[in-house]
């Protein structure tokens, strides 16, 4: 689905539309009805309600009038309409929304247990319900434990009572984790035990495991979610950068790997052996045309990381290349999206540059 180019205006009359419609698409919705083909219209049974709470989440308070009707809403669709009341209701204005969170938190699949789980924990800032539901996520089988993972990281502190859970995962062998998701999983959750205990014992033998699929094939993604742990972790996570130095040879790796070997020698002006010039050159050749928003706003975070002193004139006019150039550095997705994605590229750029030329 293509991306708005710009939000849609909370009016009076647009916004009555919504409360008419999501009344009219969820009333009666507990009880069967028969599924229409999707090319039958079956498709916008199951779409239209989540886009319309999607407009409301995307007014926030604006949208107050229409919580009744979100209420409403949330038994049929739990997960979207969570997300849309903790962006327009006030917990303190609000007990009746809160109730209904937390009620429809304590029933139901797991996956709608922990979005409303988790979008409560978002108007309130109580944990309480979201780490009950966590605890019992991390209990289940594999996939399920591994989607939960993401909020339990989003918790913090607040995520402290969960570390048993968590070392345990982090415990397991290496050969229960087969899949890009569940070493994905086990690096999140190693984040999160690093920023919660410094246990470097517990968490730099899921790093290495992680930096060690970039031998695999698509193993890539993994590796550079492994060079971010390592670039959080710090000089603790020195034993990887044998591994790092490695990944430094490929344009798809060597941002994360230039990143995370500048931070396990800080203050370095040759991490593990490599000048920082030598590194800002192997960052700077990932930035090719080509590429996704999100690698090459990896790429451009990665130079940000480098000391400026680090850049000769001649790098810094590739940066002013990748920032005004007249070629578009970003070039995947929908038109639109390119030219979007592309423009927000540039301007991260000369934020960079911007730092390289105070």
């Amino acid at each position: 689905m293509l991306k708005p180019p710009a939000p849609l205006p909370c009016t009076p009359a647009l916004l009555g539309a919504v409360h008419a419609r999501l009344t009219a698409r969820t009333s009666g919705a507990a009880t069967p009805r028969v599924r229409r083909p999707m090319v039958a219209g079956g498709l916008a049974d199951v779409n239209e309600p989540v886009y319309l709470v999607g407009l409301l989440a995307g007014w926030g308070p604006s949208a107050r009038t229409a919580l009744p009707e979100l209420v409403d809403a949330l038994p049929h669709h739990p997960f979207p309409v969570g997300r849309a009341l903790a962006a327009v209701a006030d917990a303190g204005r609000d007990p009746d929304v809160v109730a209904a969170l937390r009620a429809c938190a304590g029933s139901g699949c797991p996956s709608d247990r922990l979005g409303v789980a988790t979008a409560l924990h978002s108007l309130t800032g109580d944990a309480t319900t979201l780490l009950a539901v966590l605890e019992a996520a991390l209990d289940e089988p594999n996939d399920r434990r591994d989607s939960s993972v993401g909020a339990v990281a989003s918790l913090g502190e607040q995520a402290r009572p969960l570390l048993p859970r968590l070392r345990a995962l982090l415990a397991e062998p290496v050969e229960t984790r087969t899949t890009f998701p569940a070493v994905e999983a086990a690096l999140t959750v190693a984040a999160t035990v690093w920023e919660l205990t410094d246990d470097q014992e517990s968490v730099l033998p899921v790093i290495l495991e992680g930096l060690s699929w970039a031998e695999q094939p698509w193993g890539d993604r993994v590796a550079r979610r492994a060079a971010e742990v390592a670039a959080l972790v710090g000089p603790a996570a020195r034993p990887a950068a044998p591994r790092l130095l490695a990944m430094l040879d490929r344009p798809d790796m060597a941002a994360a790997a230039a990143r995370a070997l500048a931070a396990l020698h800080p203050g370095s002006d040759r991490p593990a052996g490599v000048p920082l010039t030598e590194l800002v050159d192997r960052v700077l050749s990932s930035a090719a045309p080509g590429a996704h928003l999100h690698s090459a706003l990896a790429t451009l975070e990665a130079l940000a990381a480098l000391d400026p002193a680090a850049f000769t004139p001649a790098q810094v006019d590739r940066v002013r290349l990748l920032a005004d150039g007249e070629h578009r550095i970003v070039r995947s997705g929908s038109h639109i999206d390119i030219v979007r994605d592309d423009e927000e590229f540039r301007a991260a750029a000369r934020d960079v540059l911007a730092g390289l030329t105070r």
